[in-house]
């Protein structure tokens, strides 16, 4: 890219996120052309509370290393917020244990099979009522706190629940 011009701060769009870039600055005076300074940059997409969010690996909850964010559900950037009910889905993936080691609450969220969901003594899931299926477990919810819902839950078949304390006014939807 090549700029003249006085105008500051200058913008450079279409980026690859995660990708580092190289820059060369100038200046010149007359017809005179300074060196130059280098310096580089990586750009990342900061996530949204409405983005989609997914698990990337087993960890807390209100960890952003356990999650993935996209604005789209198909471009996928390490999540730099956690997700919460205002997300558009959460999504546990296969093979990953997501905790919630503090009070949270959810929607259009998904367990998958062969994911978990613990919640820790003294905390408290709340499950939001927005359109569709607020709850769908297809993989193994543990819950040691308190899940709180006026949503609708979906629970597939095979799945293991454990669940001593729940306070529900929603609609069960069981065997998938």
């Amino acid at each position: 890219m090549v700029y003249k011009g006085i105008t500051s701060p200058q913008t450079i769009i279409s980026l690859t996120n995660g990708t580092q870039y190289y820059f060369k600055f100038f200046t010149r005076i007359g017809n005179v052309w300074s060196s130059g300074i280098e310096t580089s940059a990586t750009p990342t997409s900061a996530s949204l509370a409405s983005d989609y969010y997914r698990s990337i690996a087993t960890g807390n909850w209100n960890a952003t290393a356990t999650w993935q964010s996209s604005h789209d559900g198909i471009n996928w950037v390490n999540a730099t917020l956690t997700p919460t009910s205002s997300a558009n889905t959460i999504t546990i993936q296969n093979t990953h244990t997501v905790t919630a080691t503090a009070s949270v609450s959810a929607d259009q969220f998904t367990v998958n099979a062969g994911g978990q969901l613990t919640v820790n003594s003294g905390q408290t899931l709340t499950i939001a009522d927005g359109t569709g299926t607020d709850l769908t477990v297809n993989g193994t919810l543990v819950n040691s706190g308190t899940i709180t819902t006026t949503g609708t839950l979906a629970f597939g078949s095979g799945v293991f629940i454990n669940m001593p304390r729940m306070v529900a006014q929603s609609q069960l939807l069981p065997g998938m």
